[in-house]
C-alpha cells in the first residue's frame, strides 16, 4: 500500500476492504468531499455497501458508466441513466452532510452534459407529467401487438 501526498490524498495498493475504511477516515478529516476511482461497478457497488456500515452519516453517491457503446443499436439501461442523472444533480446541490462519490474508471473518461442541462431540471408529482424535466406519459408500448394485447385485455376484463 503507498500514500501520496498532493493537493488531496491518492491512496492505490489498498487491500479490498481496508480501502472502505481508509475512505471513511479521510471523509472524517476534512469538510471537503471525496471520490474514489473503482475498478468496476462489481467493485463500486461493494464499496458503497461497505460505506453504508462504515461511514453512516456519509451521503455516498455512486455514478456508474454507461453499460453500451456511443451509436450501439441498445439503448443504455434506465436505471443507470436514472442513476448518472440523480447522482450529476446531487452534486449540483450543496452538501447537507459529508458526501463521498464513488465512480469507474470507464464512467471517469466518459463525458456528461453542462451544468446548464440539469439546471433548474426537476421533476415533481404533476398529473400529466413532467414541467421542465421533459418528461410525460409513457404507455409502455414497445411494439404495435402490446396495443393489441392490451385492448384484449380491457375487452375481457372490464
Amino acid at each position: 500500500m503507498a500514500l501520496v501526498k498532493s493537493r488531496g490524498l491518492d491512496v492505490y495498493g489498498a487491500p479490498e476492504g481496508y480501502d472502505g475504511l481508509l475512505l471513511a477516515r479521510r471523509r472524517a478529516e476534512g469538510s471537503e468531499g471525496v471520490l474514489h476511482v473503482c475498478r468496476d461497478d462489481a467493485r463500486m457497488q461493494r464499496m458503497a455497501d461497505a460505506l453504508a456500515f462504515l461511514a453512516p452519516d456519509a451521503e455516498v453517491l455512486t455514478f456508474p458508466a454507461w453499460d453500451c457503446l456511443p451509436y450501439d443499436r441498445v439503448s443504455p439501461n434506465p436505471e443507470i441513466i436514472a442513476e448518472r442523472v440523480a447522482t450529476l444533480t446531487r452534486l449540483m446541490e450543496t452538501a447537507s452532510r459529508p458526501r463521498i462519490v464513488l465512480t469507474t474508471v470507464n464512467a471517469l473518461v466518459q463525458k456528461v452534459p453542462p451544468r446548464a442541462v440539469f439546471a433548474g431540471a426537476t421533476m415533481g408529482n404533476v398529473r400529466g407529467g413532467g414541467g421542465k424535466s421533459g418528461f410525460g406519459r409513457d404507455l409502455g408500448l414497445g411494439w404495435p401487438s402490446d396495443l393489441a394485447a392490451r385492448v384484449e385485455l380491457r375487452r375481457s376484463h372490464p
